[in-house]
């Protein structure tokens, strides 16, 4: 009975670490079927480590991707942020750096959820690319296909997040993570170049598993426990 209940354990633990590992395969399923200026925005859909589909925010402006494409990628859990971090593809680039990238990030995820919350309202992902490639995102033609109202609201919406959450940090937002490639080589930062040129993929803003999967995991987890018991008796 011993060996079955710390074998129970062992299945668990071992699936709790897969589920918590610091590198992911990016599986892109496609985009969701929202758009805006002629590109794709949230959601975005995925496979991680072969689970999903997943939506996702693309917060990188200089770099495009294909239905089926994949790669690696770093799991940052937001929380873990800090002026040190140099794991997300602009820290070292977008405000200076450091604190002052801190601050993006922060704002970007609070972009996130308003994009979460209202999905077909493109203008929250734009509002993520216009924070972190301001140069790029309103130097394109996507952008000069917009309206002026739609261009002003997406500036607006980048002042006001970063007024929102001048206060906060980043355990403010500890249900979100960033996917971030590992081969980022060649995407530069806010002005990296597209893809084609350098850079290949791009970073994506999510969120940690919702409460009802992590249930469905401590069930799987017990009944496999149960299972085994009953077993033990027969």
């Amino acid at each position: 009975m011993r060996k079955l209940l710390r074998l129970a354990l062992a299945v668990g633990f071992l699936l709790a670490v897969a589920s918590a590992s610091a590198s992911v395969t990016m599986v892109f399923d496609g985009a969701g079927g929202n758009s805006l200026g002629g590109v794709s925005t949230y959601p975005y859909n995925f496979h991680i480590d072969g689970v999903g589909p997943y939506p996702l925010l693309c917060d990188t402006f200089t770099a495009e991707i294909s239905g089926g494409e994949t790669w690696q990628a770093n799991v940052t859990q937001f929380q873990n942020i800090n002026a040190g971090n140099v794991n997300t593809l602009y820290f070292g680039t977008v405000n200076g750096g450091g604190a002052g990238a801190v601050q993006y990030y922060v704002a970007a995820a609070y972009l996130f959820l308003k994009a979460v919350a209202n999905p077909s309202n493109g203008e929250w992902n734009w509002a993520v690319w216009d924070l972190f490639s301001k140069s790029a995102a309103e130097g394109s033609s996507n952008w000069a296909s917009l309206t002026s109202g739609q261009q002003t609201d997406i500036q607006t919406d980048v002042s006001n997040a970063l007024t929102a959450t001048a206060g906060q940090t980043p355990s403010n937002y500890a249900g979100v993570v960033i996917y971030t490639p590992v081969d980022a080589t060649g995407c530069g930062g806010p002005t990296g170049p597209e893809d084609g040129s350098g850079c290949k993929y791009q970073e994506f803003f999510g969120s940690t598993p919702e409460p009802s999967s992590l249930m469905l995991f401590g069930s799987g987890a017990i009944g496999l426990f149960m299972m085994l018991r009953r077993k033990s008796k027969i």
